[in-house]
């Protein structure tokens, strides 16, 4: 009876430590959003991007080497200084604005960047003659958790870089991980929007072509083991059982 109940107080103590790494679990008041799988095939500028802003005018002549004077060493490098000038670093506020000279606080997101370049030059086509515009998101990194409990951040370099791509990059789903459970989960104006993806199946393509964007986190529900977790969680008070049983048998021989 007594054996009984230790292992009664072990079971509630070491279950309370069982599965405990498992993070965004689902709640009672969580709603998943429709994943935007059929509007969103090129990443979007989103609140919190960093974009370069490059600008050129006379839509873009000073790339191939151009200018209004004739070239010459010293020209040359005023064009690389005049140039340098004109690449900046912006960030893209929680509102998804982003400040620029002369034009002030102008809406970009949800935006393609071909869609923002064309925008923000006709927005510059009454200050400069025919403007030519660059834009690169530079902070595009995504945080992974592949199933295992660990989460790793995922550097972007492409532009478009699918649901599928960045879980590859991560080093694919782990044995423990559920494909056909995972969250990704988007920060957007106002909050975070969390979309269920099911990659378990060929009907789930759609979902695993979407591009992530800046800043997402794609969390892999992982399998919960309790039979082995809870041998392990066990393991120190068996282990203070078997001593206790070990010293009492030794008194009791030697009292004997």
């Amino acid at each position: 009876m007594r054996f009984l109940s230790f292992l009664i107080v072990v079971f509630v103590l070491s279950s309370c430590n069982i599965n405990s790494y498992i993070m965004l679990k689902d709640g009672k008041t969580t709603t998943f959003s429709e994943p935007p799988v059929s509007e969103y095939k090129e990443y979007r500028i989103s609140p919190f991007d960093q974009i370069t802003f490059r600008f050129y005018k006379n839509s873009g002549f000073e790339i191939l080497g151009g200018s209004s004077v004739d070239a010459g060493v010293g020209n040359t490098a005023f064009q690389q200084q005049q140039q340098l000038a004109l690449i900046n670093t912006y960030n893209v506020e929680a509102d998804g604005k982003v400040k620029l000279p002369y034009v002030g606080k102008v809406d970009v997101s949800g935006m393609t960047l071909r869609e923002a370049e064309a925008y923000l030059e006709s927005r510059y086509d009454s200050i400069y003659v025919r403007p030519f515009i660059i834009l690169n998101v530079v902070n595009k990194r995504v945080i992974v958790s592949r199933g295992n409990g660990a989460s790793q951040v995922v550097p972007l370099v492409n532009t478009n870089v699918s649901v599928f791509e960045a879980l590859s990059l991560a080093g694919g789903i782990d044995e423990r991980g559920k494909s056909k459970k995972i969250k990704l989960i988007r920060r957007v104006a106002g909050g975070h929007e969390i979309y269920k993806l099911d990659l378990s199946t060929v009907e789930g393509l759609a979902m695993a072509d979407m591009p992530v964007q800046a800043n997402d986190i794609i969390y892999v529900d992982p399998r919960r083991q309790y039979a082995g977790e809870f041998l392990r969680e066990a393991a120190p008070y068996v282990s203070i059982l078997t001593s206790i049983v070990l010293i009492l048998t030794a008194t009791r021989t030697l009292s004997n």
